[in-house]
């Protein structure tokens, strides 16, 4: 059954469930079914004072029935009151206990974090290839293509912007290129092509970024979609590690060398051991993938590997 959460004491309040809708989610009505008592009791009450009112002349029995029609308001109107501050006090109070008290003071900060996240990669697809530089016998052009379809998991809307940024090396082969950025919500689309995404250099590191140049609302449940390209020269034997700003859920990597060379798959995730690989160089991490737990990709020409593998230590 897919997990649902609270948004902690420390995050918004009162609490909102994030993750996938579960059965009691899609049975409305039994969510809602103690303030829809509380509703039709307050209805209730209403009806008998306005029929009193009208219908019913000022004697005893009168008075009872506008009494009751009161008591049946106010019965209403503290019932839904008492019910959202008994569940929104019950899930603060767990929340400080599980979180606030039996957690190590070290590792407080880094859930606050994780239960801070907002927004995640439902669907993450990467390519790398690497292909022989062909002016250069010991460089290689490494390709990164990612596609991705992004969440907002709150549930309101959240202001988005997004961007990019690769390194550079200043091989005397090229530059590195951010060949392409596209970002689509909706009908609206930010890309390189129609001049709706910024280029800019940063100094320390050397960095190229790319960023779209203005920001939109993604309502919630709804997902925007990105589409990149990246090029770098690296060395023949060399590895690059790939960092997001986004949580990815089971992201798949390929990866496409030349025959003469073999490489590795890396996740920075507790669930590496898991990797499944799918076959024709596709691999999927089974679990998420934070923001900033790097992809690397490592990769060597086979023959120096053999022909280490072969020397003697010492």
């Amino acid at each position: 059954m897919p997990e649902q959460r609270f948004e902690p004491w420390f995050g918004t309040w009162p609490p909102e469930f994030r993750g996938e809708e579960t059965k009691m989610d899609k049975d409305k009505w039994f969510r809602w079914m103690p303030y829809i008592a509380f509703l039709f009791v307050f209805l209730v009450g209403v009806l008998v004072v306005f029929a009193v009112s009208m219908w019913w002349d000022s004697g005893l029995w009168g008075q009872v029935f506008l009494g009751v029609g009161i008591a049946l308001i106010t019965a209403g109107i503290i019932g839904i009151i008492i019910e959202l501050a008994f569940i929104t006090k019950l899930a603060k109070h767990v929340f400080e206990v599980a979180f606030g008290y039996i957690l190590p003071p070290e590792l407080r900060e880094e859930v606050k974090w994780v239960f801070g996240l907002e927004r995640i990669a439902e669907e993450s697809r990467h390519i790398f290839t690497i292909t022989r530089h062909p002016t250069s016998k010991d460089k290689v052009i490494m390709n990164e293509e990612f596609t991705r379809e992004v969440k907002n998991i709150t549930n309101k809307s959240r202001q988005e912007t997004f961007g990019i940024g690769i390194q550079e090396w200043f091989h005397p082969e090229g530059d590195s290129r951010i060949k392409s950025l596209t970002v689509t919500y909706g009908k609206k689309r930010w890309s390189i092509e129609n001049e709706k995404v910024r280029l800019s250099k940063r100094g320390k590191p050397p960095i190229l970024q790319a960023e779209i140049t203005e920001t939109f609302d993604v309502k919630p449940r709804e997902t925007f979609s990105v589409v990149t390209e990246i090029e770098e020269i690296k060395y023949e034997n060399d590895q690059t590690y790939s960092y997001y700003g986004t949580a990815l859920k089971n992201p798949y990597v390929t990866v496409r060398v030349p025959k003469d060379m073999d490489y590795d798959v890396t996740f920075a995730n507790r669930n590496q051991g898991e990797l499944q690989d799918l076959g024709n160089n596709v691999y999927r991490l089974n679990g998420t993938l934070l923001p900033l737990q790097a992809i690397r990709i490592r990769w060597w020409r086979i023959a120096d590997n053999e022909k280490w593998l072969k020397e003697k230590l010492g």
